[in-house]
């Protein structure tokens, strides 16, 4: 499956559930903007509605930092994508595509 050319995305800074249908994930970005050790932050992204569903990534980034996560032609989530933000994420830009496209 190929990424198609639209895809659509959402700006987030706390945990919401992205989709309820099945979707492909394409890319994350997150930025921590905490500065000083123990800053750093995780993300969790999870194939479902809620963090009980499967973790299909954990996003780490050092504090004061982004980090851009591709993942290649998408990553299935067939039971909705929902994004945990840690407190000291500053940002989340997920990106994704419907799987039928």
């Amino acid at each position: 499956m190929a990424k198609p050319e639209i895809l659509e995305h959402r700006y987030i800074t706390a945990d919401e559930i992205i989709s309820f249908e099945p979707v492909c994930l394409a890319e994350v970005i997150v930025t921590v903007n905490v500065i000083g050790d123990g800053g750093s932050s995780t993300v969790y992204v999870y194939n479902g509605r809620n963090a009980s569903s499967p973790i299909v990534a954990a996003l780490r980034v050092p504090s004061n930092e982004s980090r851009f996560f591709p993942f290649g032609t998408g990553i299935l989530c067939q039971n909705g994508l929902f994004i945990d933000v840690d407190s000291n994420t500053n940002s989340v830009t997920v990106i994704w595509f419907s799987p039928e496209e």
